[in-house]
């Protein structure tokens, strides 16, 4: 009897064996077969990309402007203007830069902010 048991469970054990790697087969499979044509996609594509699609290099005019697009900023240090109160008698100038130099000088106006008379000047 316990002869039987033991086979029955031998049996069983392989049963077992044969019906969950059946599916982890299939699965396993599924993934290479997903794997390999994906990676085949993906290198038709790149030399797709490469042949038959030209880069964009855009047509640039020669262009000559009559002004210069960028004001020259003046050097640290050097005098912009004068900064006058007239109801006090007052007359200080003002200067390009915050170093302690400069500001000895007189006034000063931090760099890259806008200048007096220019766009964009807000008090």
């Amino acid at each position: 009897m316990e002869v039987r048991k033991k086979k029955r469970r031998k049996k069983k054990k392989w049963l077992k064996w044969v019906l969950l790697s059946i599916p982890t087969l299939f699965i396993a499979a599924g993934i290479a077969v997903i794997g390999i044509f994906g990676w085949e996609m993906t290198k038709e594509t790149g030399l797709l990309a490469k042949s038959v699609v030209k880069p964009y290099e855009p047509e640039l005019p020669n262009r000559t402007f009559e002004e210069e697009a960028w004001i020259k900023l003046p050097e640290p240090g050097s005098q912009l203007g004068d900064l006058s109160i007239a109801s006090l008698d007052l007359n200080y100038p003002v200067v390009q830069g915050t170093h302690e130099n400069e500001l000895k000088r007189g006034s000063d106006i931090w760099q890259g902010v806008c200048y007096l008379g220019k766009v964009d000047m807000s008090f």
